[in-house]
């Protein structure tokens, strides 16, 4: 409760004993209670990583209360729904969703006098899309002469590929030890995979992030280096 400032004038008249004169006192008296401050409601905010909510399945999505307030300066407590019957709490979570869908999110925030205020937002999930690219042959280099052929399958990139997969395996054509040689090409025909004298096995790289920013033709490429080797190859571009 607030409590009005209550002022009282006195005013005295004091009379001089037997002087025939007087004078006046004028007493101010001020009593204040102090003021007491009713307690305010905090304000919750959510702010998401990546900005637009927008996430693929599995990937994990950071979402962020720093900018929720309370105007009396109080600390908060930060609850979390993801909207998938699991939840969490604290300043900065994340989260990721193993389903495609809508969810939606909700950050309460409660300072200690138990007042509380509630934010939502909607979290995208989506299936990746995948690209498939495959192929498969024979290279070989001939007893005589040395010369040895090589083969290649090509596979493109866009703009907003995510991850770049490939899988190889190499088996022997024959009795001699076979050897070949992989590359890989970006679309500005740089090398960003080179492996030589590599045997019958099964062999695997990935390319994101920064590799990624030459989109377009891309090629895979097996040449032989000694004896003959079949070849399969699965390449997948993720977006």
């Amino acid at each position: 409760m607030k409590k009005l400032s209550l002022i009282t004038l006195l005013l005295l008249l004091i009379a001089g004993a037997g002087a025939g004169s007087g004078y006046w006192f004028l007493v101010l008296e001020a009593d204040e209670d102090e003021q007491e401050q009713e307690n305010r409601a905090p304000q919750a905010i959510i702010i998401t990583s990546p900005a637009d909510g927008q996430v693929r399945v599995d990937e994990t999505v950071s979402l962020q209360g720093h900018q929720s307030s309370d105007p009396d300066g109080d600390p908060l407590t930060y609850a979390w729904d993801f909207g998938d019957d699991n939840s969490s709490s604290g300043l900065t979570v994340s989260h990721a969703y193993d389903t495609e869908g809508a969810y939606t999110v909700r950050l309460t925030v409660t300072d200690p006098a138990g007042l509380n205020d509630s934010a939502e937002t909607v979290i995208s999930v989506t299936e990746s899309q995948t690209e498939t690219f495959e192929g498969d042959g024979t290279v070989s280099c001939q007893l005589t002469g040395g010369s040895c052929n090589s083969d290649e399958v090509p596979f493109q990139v866009k703009a907003d590929a995510a991850l770049v997969s490939v899988e190889w395996n190499l088996s022997q054509n024959g009795v001699l030890n076979a050897q070949v040689a992989v590359t890989i090409y970006n679309s500005t025909g740089d090398v960003i995979y080179n492996e030589t004298e590599q045997g019958e096995d099964s062999y695997s790289k990935e390319f994101s992030g920064a590799d990624l920013e030459s989109v377009g033709g891309w090629k895979w490429e097996i040449e032989a280096e000694q004896g003959s080797m079949e070849w399969e190859v699965m390449i997948r571009v993720e977006y």
